[in-house]
């Protein structure tokens, strides 16, 4: 069975770019804590699908935890409508940026920098559309269909053109009773 997922990463947000970072990479893998994740869509039963995730605080003497969230979407393959992404407040702000419509079986990184400002947070989507070949042999059927019907429509138009000039050559033969 196929089942549906999207995949979250938060950065810290300590750096814009690669560039500007001290090791010239972007810090994946270490986490905030406190980041929390809501993703809102439509159910396959016609309701909502509502999914909430939040990364903790964690220790060495715990468990380590992914510093990524999956969210299950099961076998509906609809869109996500909204993914709320928020960063524990700092001074009683709220930081926290709203995502739409995003494609099941899609990767999200998200940079959250500058942390007090949302609007100017970055966000990359990453897809990976030939996962079980259905893209592809989608994509292979419309070829093949629109090769099949430039085929036909060039096939139609010699025959147009043949009895055109069947039709011409007719009329060059006969005689003119008006010329005379």
């Amino acid at each position: 069975m196929l089942a549906f997922l999207v995949h979250v990463t938060v950065l810290n947000g300590l750096c814009s770019s690669a560039d500007s970072c001290s090791d010239g990479r972007l810090p994946y893998g270490l986490m905030v804590p406190g980041i929390s994740s809501y993703l809102n869509t439509e159910a396959a039963a016609g309701g909502r699908h509502l999914s909430a995730a939040l990364l903790s605080s964690q220790s060495c003497c715990s468990a380590l935890q992914v510093p990524f969230e999956i969210f299950g979407l099961g076998q509906f393959a609809n869109y996500v409508e909204k993914l709320t992404i928020s960063i524990p407040p700092s001074r009683e702000l709220i930081r926290s940026r709203l995502l739409s419509f995003i494609v099941p079986k899609a990767q999200i990184v998200i940079n959250p920098y500058p942390l007090d400002n949302p609007s100017a947070w970055t966000m990359k989507l990453f897809l990976q559309p030939l996962y079980n070949m259905k893209v592809l042999y989608i994509a292979i059927t419309l070829l093949c269909i629109c090769i099949l019907l430039i085929i036909i429509i060039g096939i139609l138009q010699w025959f147009e053109f043949r009895e055109d000039r069947l039709e011409k050559q007719k009329e060059s033969q006969r005689f003119h009773f008006d010329a005379m």
